[in-house]
């Protein structure tokens, strides 16, 4: 009997608007230990390692994390960093670039991003113990997706993916796909998302992970096979953010291949807190664990149930609403901008009938949503 045994960590960005931690404090704990024990230990890398000064432009924050704190993820065990996301490159190629370098020198394997769209596709493969398992990295299209010609990540698309996932399916014993998808602060999939995330179980891959939700999230059977729609935020410390942000789960992927040549693959969730003003993430038990667990089964019995798990949707979209409609159909944006909403109602003057039968074939049809992405671009 061959084991291989893998685990897998969210979103790391630490002291990001605080300054709980420094490189040589002890903000992992007991978790460390943990995590050393394992053959694969892949964490998504939230921002880039760099010094660089030369912000992107974009929508949202630019984040970046001091190289220094690669040492106590070494120290930990990591030794996968996943850079599939939207905000590895908020400091452009110098950002990525130097990210990289930095693994190259300390040994550490990467996965998801690189000099160009070939490079950022690469299926990272690992061979331990008679096994080989392929690790996939991609993300959702937010100012960070690799070209031809230009650096970047690896993207969330079917037809690169496709590839992707048949070329490891051919090579590997067991193909795990990560996705940095999901809306954020939302704690089921999107519907598509979920239909992709299936779809991508039917294709080959043998488990599906994702991050950037900054949630804990519900997880599925499909066909036999798990699929997590949201870790949550492993180390990200952010002053005034709700418990949810600070809770989170790891996946322990466990893979047996017996003598004869059968193959099992088991994983489980495993909860834990970040901690707060510079106390270490630390696991749950007893109580805390109890309600963490039976909050992921409640939001896995949504799940099983359609009607209740769109109703859940229509909510959350509806929360979004005015936030989306001023974001994207206003001409202008500043602060203050939510206090007019409320004075005049500007979503409603924006959003009116005549024109929602416009906007919706623009953004729904495949072919002018292409037109519209490429006007935007140029218009930057």
């Amino acid at each position: 009997m061959k084991k291989y045994e893998m685990i897998f960590c969210g979103d790391f960005a630490p002291n990001i608007n605080s300054n709980e931690y420094t490189p040589n404090t002890n903000f992992l704990g007991d978790v460390a230990s943990m995590i050393s024990k394992y053959d694969q230990a892949f964490i998504n890398l939230e921002a880039p390692f760099t010094d660089s000064i030369k912000m992107i432009e974009k929508n949202g924050p630019n984040l970046k994390i001091d190289k220094d704190f690669i040492n106590p993820l070494i120290a930990a065990g990591f030794n996968i960093f996943g850079l599939a996301n939207n905000h590895i490159m908020d400091f452009g190629w110098d950002g990525l670039k130097d990210t990289i370098e930095l693994c190259n020198k300390n040994n550490i394997s990467y996965v998801g991003a690189g000099a160009n769209l070939n490079e950022a596709l690469k299926v990272h493969y690992n061979e331990s113990n008679g096994l080989i398992v392929a690790t996939i990295a991609v993300a959702e299209r937010e100012f960070s997706i690799a070209t031809d010609n230009t650096p970047g990540v690896a993207p969330l698309d079917f037809y690169d993916n496709f590839y992707q996932i048949n070329e490891a399916r051919k090579k590997a014993d067991v193909v795990i796909v990560t996705m940095h998808a999901g809306n954020e602060h939302f704690s089921l999939p999107r519907p598509n998302l979920r239909k992709m995330c299936q779809l991508y179980i039917d294709i080959g891959a043998d488990i599906i992970i994702n991050h950037h939700s900054h949630t804990p999230a519900a997880y599925e059977v499909y066909r036999d096979k798990k699929i997590y729609y949201g870790l949550g935020n492993f180390i990200f410390n952010m002053p005034e953010k709700n418990k949810d942000w600070y809770e989170g789960y790891m996946v322990s992927v466990e893979i047996i291949k017996e003598f004869n040549g059968d193959l099992s693959l088991n994983s489980k969730i495993i909860p834990y807190e970040q901690g707060v003003d510079g106390i270490p993430i630390s696991l749950l038990e007893k109580v805390k664990l109890d309600k963490f667990l039976y909050r992921i089964e409640s939001l896995n019995s949504i799940l099983e149930n359609e009607e209740a798990y769109l109703k859940e949707w229509s909510y959350f979209c509806e929360s979004k609403r005015n936030q989306y409609i001023l974001s994207t159909f206003f001409p202008y944006t500043f602060r203050g901008i939510g206090v007019l909403e409320k004075i005049f109602s500007l979503s409603k003057l924006i959003l009116n009938k005549k024109t929602i039968p416009v906007k919706l074939n623009m953004l729904e049809c495949q072919s002018h949503h292409e037109v519209l992405v490429s006007i935007l671009k140029k218009g930057k």
